[in-house]
């Protein structure tokens, strides 16, 4: 807690387009920060999480996982990073820091920190995304929230494997039959 209120980063991967250096973030020398511009970018010109994830993959983009150098990485952008990233107020110059915390020493499940809580320093680093397009994109996704419909789980989703990747097939309505699900995500 200190360090996060005198400013240092004390996360363990910095932001997806910074850097850390001398605990502190920095715009990353590599064509990331781009990237953070064009997902903000797309959602404001309409386009969903996983549609601007599809978008990413098709161009061959690095998923922040690989950038970290995790071993599990994979080759495919997910929407729920999509939204992760549209979320995070450090694109915006502000360090945010105590989100979550884990429940003990023993327990490694992580809880949410109440916003409250939040260590938040103003314009601690340079900021990738402007405040207004960042306000925008929050009051997006909220207006987006509410149309959501929560698709119905169909008798043989996930039952049902693709015999070209072995994905779990998934039932289209409007095909009134089953998809790969690889291939509802990401495309062919």
């Amino acid at each position: 807690n200190t360090k996060a209120k005198k400013g240092d980063f004390t996360g363990s991967n910095p932001p997806y387009g910074y850097r850390v250096v001398n605990h502190k973030l920095y715009c990353a020398q590599s064509n990331t920060p781009a990237i953070v511009r064009e997902i903000f970018k797309l959602y404001i010109n309409g386009k969903g999480f996983d549609s601007i994830a599809r978008h990413l993959s098709n161009q061959g983009y690095p998923t922040p996982a690989k950038i970290a150098g995790k071993k599990n990485a994979g080759e495919y952008w997910h929407g729920s990073t999509i939204k992760l990233i549209l979320q995070n107020p450090h694109y915006i110059g502000d360090l945010v820091q105590g989100r979550e915390t884990s429940r003990s020493v023993t327990v490694k499940t992580r809880e949410n920190v109440p916003k409250e809580k939040y260590i938040v320093i103003k314009n601690a680093h340079e900021p990738i995304v402007s405040r207004e397009d960042f306000a925008m994109v929050q009051r997006l996704m909220d207006i987006r929230k509410k149309n959501i419909t929560k698709a119905k789980k169909h008798l043989f989703t996930n039952i049902v494997y693709c015999a070209e990747c072995g994905t779990g097939m998934w039932y289209r309505q409007n095909r009134d039959g089953y998809i790969c699900g690889k291939y509802a995500k990401h495309g062919k």
